[in-house]
């Protein structure tokens, strides 16, 4: 079939650059592109034959006499004998001439080669791996024009086994990720063996840099960035001095912008909460700040049990406070820092997310906010355990060893945290902040954290439901005290009459005992809620707060681990490149597949607010302003009262 007009023009313009996108792990509907490569090699295996059929036969002695012509010797022509003067699908590959017995047959693979990959796809694979294209090209075109020489018509030298083995190194990652492994070519079996010279007289042609068939190439789809390295494969990464490779953030030499999550949401929702996070993490900073100095400075804050809150405030906010090493620009810890070629200047890479080894800022961001997360969950569970043990065992361990118990607060997530940074574990994941990584989250916070935390929420319930059953017991012997009150009345009255018994005075004295004891042991509980409940209320809140933050990290932004093998990514690139739909519409597509906006901006803000929550329960009471006032009126040599004391709860 002959191909029209228009087709014809549109191979013109394109040249090889619009054919040589014959892959890409992105696309799933380039395997048929694939198979008719292969239908290709197939049929170049019958090129051999197809030559010894035209090679001359021994010609008989001629009879003299006679008019026998000699047999016709094969002759070379040029590969425009292929196109009839047009440009080809190997016009910029084959510029030797080529055995006239090959014409007739490459003729149906020039069609069947360029009827197989249309204009999206050919722009889709360009933009992308155009090195791995130029790879397959090369090797379908080398495979099926041997080269001719006139001194050996009859002996065309074929090409030799490097064009495969270079399919090989550069096409093989990609049709990994596309789970198409059964399309890398095989060198050695037909009928490529059959086609390719393994001696030293092969033909090994000087050919133009992959990739580079055609000088002019494609920009990146919408969403992805061009590597200033170019594409990235074996080939460039072996012969870079300083390795810049980036895993599965680059495809080809396209890669994922940093901060990559970003690309798979519609423009500017991540940006969306990542200035809401740095709002409200900054006024919680700045709240739990005030709360800090209050029981830094004012008297009777710095004793049992008041001193723990004092600790819990300096924790929580040294936390909420890393967020001002992302002001004003996120991409200060968000991303690699790197020096500009042309000025020398640091810049941020537009490609490569932040590690320790690339970004002091971010090293030293995520070490802090991970020791004091830590800390901050440490003494959250700590006022957890004081108030278990003084409304439920009336003890005092806690103030009595405070030294001792304090300096393992301290202490505990100090080893967790210079075992992250030792080895070298602190990394940039998601929203504005640096932490450890997603690969030793789980065994350097989570579950350390988890130890800690299941055990406070445990005892946190037992408490809850002891203060319970102490308020209904101290109503019960209120009530018992009252009807002793009256059974003590009435038996006077009997015994002036005599009409009382012993057994109704020991009754009477077993309800006084009794109503008594119930009674002290309610005050007891209740002194001691009365004294703690605003920090049992702010470790409840911590601890869900962790609780929301695991179960957001576990269901929800493990999804973005090693996206490249996931089906949805490949959907998501096809989407951007062959059908060229735009980042916007293509996180319409993906939506269910990557992590729920709703849920990691409501997680965000809970944990964002923890400064927020510190100062509503401890910095907006009355008390507190008015012991501010009775502060500065001693400090400037003023007297209070002595009926107005300070304020000793926490």
């Amino acid at each position: 079939m002959t191909p029209s007009p228009s087709h014809r023009q549109s191979l013109s313009r394109g040249s090889l650059r619009h054919r040589s996108r014959v892959l890409t792990p992105a696309f799933p509907s380039l395997a048929a592109s694939l198979a008719t490569v292969l239908i290709v090699l197939a049929l170049v295996a019958s090129i051999p034959a197809a030559l010894a059929q035209q090679s001359p036969a021994p010609s008989p002695t001629p009879t003299p006499g006679t008019n026998q012509p000699p047999a016709t010797a094969p002759s070379c022509v040029p590969y425009s004998a292929v196109t009839g003067g047009r440009p080809g699908v190997c016009s910029e590959v084959v510029t030797w001439s080529i055995p006239s017995a090959v014409v007739e047959r490459a003729r149906g693979i020039e069609q069947i080669f360029a009827k197989s990959i249309n204009e999206s796809e050919r722009n889709a694979i360009q933009s992308m791996y155009p090195q791995c294209l130029d790879a397959m090209v090369r090797l379908t075109c080398l495979s099926t024009y041997p080269r001719c020489d006139a001194a050996t018509p009859t002996t065309p030298r074929r090409s030799c086994v490097k064009p495969c083995t270079d399919v090989i190194q550069l096409c093989t990652v990609p049709l990994t990720i596309a789970k198409r492994i059964d399309l890398i070519p095989k060198c050695g079996d037909s009928p490529l063996a059959q086609a390719l010279d393994r001696s030293s007289a092969c033909h090994n042609p000087q050919l133009a840099q992959l990739g580079k068939l055609n000088n002019a190439s494609l920009p990146c789809p919408d969403g992805l960035l061009e590597h200033p390295l170019g594409e990235r494969n074996q080939f460039a990464l072996a012969a870079a001095a300083n390795r810049t490779d980036l895993g599965a953030t680059c495809f080809g030499k396209c890669c994922l912008p940093c901060p990559r999550m970003n690309s798979f949401y519609a423009k500017g929702k991540i940006d969306t909460i990542n200035k809401a996070s740095i709002i409200v993490r900054g006024t919680s900073s700045v709240l739990a700040l005030y709360v800090l100095l209050s029981y830094m400075f004012l008297p009777n804050k710095r004793k049992h049990p008041a001193i723990i809150v004092l600790f819990f405030s300096l924790a929580l906010t040294a936390w909420m406070s890393n967020i001002w090493f992302s002001v004003p620009d996120p991409h200060a810890v968000q991303c690699a820092w790197e020096t500009d070629q042309t000025t020398g200047a640091t810049v941020y890479s537009q490609i490569q997310q932040a590690k320790m080894g690339n970004n002091t800022l971010c090293a030293i961001q995520g070490t802090f906010l991970m020791y004091f997360a830590h800390l901050s969950i440490v003494w959250a569970s700590y006022l957890v355990l004081n108030l278990h043990l003084s409304a439920v065992w009336r003890s005092n361990f806690l103030e009595r060893h405070f030294h001792l118990t304090s300096l393992f607060c301290w202490l505990w997530p100090l080893g967790w945290t210079l075992a992250a940074y030792l080895t070298q574990s602190i990394e940039y994941n998601t929203g504005v902040t640096c932490l450890v990584s997603s690969e030793k989250a789980m065994p350097f916070f989570f579950i350390p954290l988890i130890g800690i935390v299941g055990p406070s929420f445990v005892l946190h319930l037992v408490t809850f439901f002891f203060i319970g059953r102490a308020s209904i017991r101290e109503s019960e012997s209120k009530d018992a005290s009252q009807v002793t009150s009256q059974t003590g009345s009435k038996s006077a009255h009997d015994h002036y009459y005599g009409s009382s018994g012993p057994s109704q005075s020991q009754a009477s004295a077993n309800m006084r005992s009794g109503g008594s004891n119930g009674l002290r042991r309610g005050k007891h509980v209740a002194k001691a809620v009365k004294v703690q409940w605003r920090a049992l209320l702010l470790a409840l809140q911590l601890i869900i707060c962790f609780g929301l933050f695991y179960a957001t990290y576990r269901t929800q932004m493990q999804k973005l681990e090693n996206v490249a093998g996931e089906n949805w990514f490949r959907e998501w690139i096809r989407c951007l490149t062959t059908e060229r739909a735009g980042q916007d519409l293509c996180a319409a597509r993906i939506v269910n597949d990557v992590p729920n906006y709703a849920i990691i901006f409501a997680t965000d803000m809970v944990v964002s607010g923890s400064g927020i929550f510190l100062f509503v329960i401890f910095g907006l009471r009355m008390s507190v302003v008015y012991e501010w006032r009775t502060f500065f009126a001693d400090l400037c040599g003023g007297r209070r009262k002595k009926q107005e004391p300070y304020a000793n709860y926490i």
